[in-house]
């Protein structure tokens, strides 16, 4: 359950500053903002109360009214102590629709149509998607969160274990310009190896400056490739990469 409520809070801090960012002047960090809110878990405890995170309706809501500044939530948090402790049997004859029709429409303006729309025409986030709420709707929002998390993961890693390559030929100068894109680390190492292997009667140009990441294992197959062509004496490679990029192994591709 613990490990449930961290997630469901790391989400809506996420949610919250990726809404935020179009609007703020002053830049927003989500590892501060996570930071904090587990601080201030940690120490609820010691104090009897609950996990808090953060209020997708109270940020929308502050944004409306033309907050600019964290005195807004200190006097959001007076008010509502004052009206716990002073109108709290006036606000027990709200009926529960009312409040909930309130923070729906106030929520209903991060809603993104167009967004929405873009997302479902990726066949993952569309999966996704569909799956998760019906989880929710089902098994409750605990089960929906971790089914998420989990379904993200996966498709995450299934997306960086794909290399994007883009290969153009010179024939009258015998010379392969090869663009790499993605992550480039022992599982998606075998591709460019194949590549290797059908331009070995040319010269190659290997271009990685578009690279993300680059694991020691593919430096160590493309600096021998480099050697062993140099070797050879006939078709030369030449690789481009950006200085000292390449994950505790820089000097395998910076010479």
């Amino acid at each position: 359950s613990a490990f449930i409520i961290a997630l469901i809070a790391i989400s809506q801090a996420m949610i919250i500053i990726n809404g935020l960012k179009p609007y703020s002047d002053t830049p927003i960090s989500g590892n501060k903002d996570i930071y904090a809110q587990g601080i201030a878990n940690i120490s609820s405890v010691f104090f009897g109360a609950f996990c808090g995170g953060g209020s997708f309706n109270r940020t929308c809501l502050n944004r409306t009214l033309g907050s600019r500044s964290k005195l807004a939530t200190i006097l959001s948090c007076f008010f509502i102590v004052l009206l716990i402790n002073v109108f709290s049997d006036f606000i027990a004859y709200i009926p529960m629709a009312t409040m909930s029709g309130l923070l729906f429409l106030v929520g209903l303006e991060m809603i993104k149509i167009k967004t929405f729309k873009q997302a479902l025409k990726r066949k993952d986030d569309a999966v996704s998607f569909f799956v998760t709420l019906g989880i929710v709707i089902l098994f409750g929002l605990g089960y929906g969160v971790l089914f998420a998390f989990i379904f993200s993961v996966l498709i995450f890693i299934h997306r960086v274990s794909k290399l994007n390559i883009c290969v153009s030929d010179d024939f009258e100068q015998k010379i392969c310009t090869v663009k790499v894109r993605g992550c480039l680390f022992f599982g998606t190492i075998d591709d460019l190896l194949q590549l290797f292997r059908e331009h070995s009667g040319c010269h190659l140009r290997l271009d990685l400056r578009y690279l993300n990441y680059i694991g020691p294992g593919p430096a160590r197959f493309i600096m021998q490739e480099q050697e062993k062509r140099t070797t050879a004496g006939k078709f030369r490679m030449e690789v481009i990469s950006p200085i000292k990029w390449c994950a505790g192994f820089p000097e395998l591709l910076d010479k």
